[in-house]
């Protein structure tokens, strides 16, 4: 048999899965700044994979739908790790969320900026 090399982070259950399947494993725990860039690592993959998954359901792929659906649950999974790392609370993100979305509006017009001058000499 043939090792998978996949050193990267992975849910809970995951070695109880290969354990039980009659498979071996070798892991450790992450932590410090390894940590933080496994976490970063599966954000950019799972908004990847919902990405993907998404445009695979806009091209009418049968159960795609099912895929973004288990997307996006993976990819506010990570979140939720990445922000109990930081140490910043849901009502903290959700009041942030809400003063930016007060300020400069949400996504819901589809506005696709092409391209802008700044009408001041003020670049901030």
């Amino acid at each position: 048999m043939l090792w998978t090399v996949c050193n990267k982070l992975v849910r809970d259950g995951v070695l109880d899965f290969i354990n039980e399947s009659g498979g071996k494993e070798e892991h450790h725990i992450a932590d410090g700044p390894e940590l933080d860039a496994a976490i970063a690592n599966k954000l950019i993959e799972e908004a990847k994979e919902l990405a993907e998954a998404i445009r695979r359901y806009v091209d009418g792929e049968t159960g795609a739908i099912d895929e973004v659906r288990m997307e996006f649950g993976d990819l506010e999974d990570v979140m939720e790790a990445a922000r109990r790392r930081v140490g910043l609370s849901v009502a903290t993100i959700r009041a942030t969320r809400k003063a930016k979305t007060a300020k400069l509006g949400a996504f819901t017009k589809k506005i696709f900026l092409e391209r802008y001058i700044l009408g001041s000499d003020d670049q901030s």
